[in-house]
C-alpha cells in the first residue's frame, strides 16, 4: 500500500543516533539526528520547506549536478586549488558519490568513500584534500538550503602525519657548502639556504624584490606552474597570500650582486638570444626561469652524494632555522622571517634547542660555528640578539 502524503515516523538508530522519515509528493524523505527531539524539528522543516514550494525544485539532484553548480557558482579560490579541485571532482568524487541524491547522501556513505580511497593507496594528505571539497560543497548546499545539514561533519579522518624534517646540522652545513661548490645551482642553494625561502619563492625571486643598500628581500610571489596537462610556469601570490620581508647577510648580498653583473654581462654578450622580462634572480643560460623539479632532482642527487639522501628541497628552510638559532638569533626574530605561529612544533620537528650554540662548540664543531658567526655578525636588525 503506497504510503499518504505527509505520512512519517521516528526510530532510534542504535545507541546515539534518531531516524525520522516523511513522505512528501509520494517521496519518502530521511532525516537524522542525535535526539528525538531533534528530527522531530527536522521534519518539520521539510515539511514546511514543501509547503513553501521550496523543497519539490531541488529534490531530485544528484550529488554531482551540485557539484556543478557549486564549483561554478559559488567557489572562490586560488586558480591552481580550482584546478585541483576539479581533478579531485572529477577522478573521485563524481565516480563514487555522484549518482547519489543530494539530500539522500549519507555520512556512512561517504565514510566508506574515504576508507575506498585509502585502501586504492592514496595518501592520507589527498583523502583529507578530497574530504575539504566534498566538505565545502556540503556546506554551501546547507547554508543554500538544499540540506539540512552537512552530513560529512560526522566523518572520521586519517590522521595526518607531518613529514618529518631532516636540516642540516653542525658540520653537515658546511659539508653541503663545500658540495655545491663550483655547482650550476650553488647560487640557488647558497641563498636558499642562507635565506629561509621555499623553492617556489627561490625561483620565483625577481630583482625588484632585492634591496641591495638595505640588505633585505621583499618576498611577495613565487613561481608555480599551472596543475593542468601543459602547465606553463606562472607567478603567483605566496602561500597564505602573505608577503614578507627577509633581512640577509652581507655575504648572500655579495653573492646576489655577482649573480646581477653576471647577468649583465651575459645579455651583453647574448644580445637578442637573452630574454628575462620578468627580471629573474636564477635563469639559465638565455635568461629563462629555472624549473622546480629539475633543481630539486639535482639537490637530491647531491645529498645522496654527501651521505644525505633524506634531504628534501624543503629541508634547507628548516636549516636556516636551525642556523638562525645557532648563531644567536631570537626566537621572534627567526618566527617572524618564517611566518610560522607554530614555533614550539617547529623547534621540536628540528631538534634544535636555544643551548644549540653551546652544544655544538662542545661537540668539536667549532669551525662550522665560525663560518656562520662571521657571515651573520654584520647584520643590522633589531630582532637579533648577537
Amino acid at each position: 500500500m503506497k504510503a499518504s502524503n505527509y505520512e512519517g515516523n521516528i526510530r532510534k538508530r542504535g545507541n546515539h543516533s534518531w531516524e525520522g522519515s516523511v513522505v512528501l509528493n509520494g517521496k519518502r524523505e530521511y532525516v537524522y539526528g542525535k535526539t528525538s527531539q531533534e528530527v522531530r524539528r527536522l521534519i518539520s522543516t521539510l515539511v514546511l520547506q514543501n509547503d513553501l514550494g521550496m523543497l519539490n525544485v531541488e529534490s531530485d539532484m544528484k550529488y554531482s549536478e551540485w557539484l556543478e553548480q557549486w564549483y561554478s557558482s559559488f567557489l572562490s579560490v586560488k586558480e591552481n586549488t580550482m584546478v585541483r579541485y576539479r581533478e579531485d571532482i572529477d577522478l573521485y568524487i563524481k565516480p563514487l558519490l555522484g549518482k547519489i541524491r543530494l539530500r539522500e547522501l549519507r555520512t556512512i556513505q561517504i565514510q566508506a568513500f574515504y576508507n575506498k580511497l585509502l585502501q586504492q593507496g592514496l595518501s592520507v594528505k589527498t583523502v583529507r584534500n578530497i574530504h575539504g571539497v566534498v566538505h565545502a560543497s556540503l556546506e554551501r548546499a546547507e547554508k543554500t538550503d538544499l540540506l539540512n545539514k552537512n552530513v560529512s561533519n560526522n566523518c572520521v579522518l586519517p590522521k595526518f602525519r607531518q613529514a618529518e624534517m631532516h636540516p642540516l646540522q653542525g658540520d653537515e652545513v658546511a659539508r653541503f657548502l663545500e658540495a655545491i661548490k663550483g655547482d650550476d645551482f650553488e647560487n640557488l642553494y647558497y641563498v636558499t639556504l642562507f635565506t629561509g625561502m621555499r623553492q617556489g619563492e627561490a625561483l620565483g625571486l625577481t630583482w625588484d624584490s632585492v634591496f641591495f643598500d638595505q640588505g633585505c628581500l621583499h618576498l611577495h610571489h613565487q613561481l608555480q606552474k599551472e596543475r593542468k596537462k601543459g602547465g606553463q610556469y606562472r607567478l603567483v601570490e605566496l602561500k597564505n597570500s602573505q608577503d614578507r620581508y627577509v633581512q640577509i647577510p652581507l655575504q648572500v648580498v655579495a653573492v646576489l650582486q655577482r649573480i646581477k653583473d653576471a647577468q649583465l654581462e651575459k645579455q651583453k654578450v647574448s644580445g637578442t638570444q637573452w630574454s628575462n622580462p620578468l627580471g629573474f634572480v636564477f635563469v639559465d643560460e638565455k635568461g629563462g626561469h629555472l624549473s622546480k623539479v629539475t633543481t630539486y632532482n639535482h639537490l637530491k642527487r647531491i645529498a645522496k652524494k654527501m651521505g644525505k639522501p633524506e634531504l628534501r628541497y624543503h629541508d634547507l628552510r628548516h636549516s636556516w632555522t636551525v642556523i638562525m638559532l645557532t648563531v644567536g638569533a631570537s626566537l621572534k626574530a627567526v618566527s617572524t622571517c618564517l611566518v610560522m605561529q607554530q614555533l614550539l612544533l617547529l623547534l621540536i620537528g628540528t631538534g634544535t634547542r636555544p643551548t644549540l650554540c653551546a652544544r655544538m662548540l662542545r661537540t668539536g664543531c667549532q669551525p662550522t660555528f665560525r663560518v656562520l658567526q662571521s657571515m651573520y655578525k654584520d647584520m643590522k636588525y633589531s630582532l637579533w640578539k648577537i
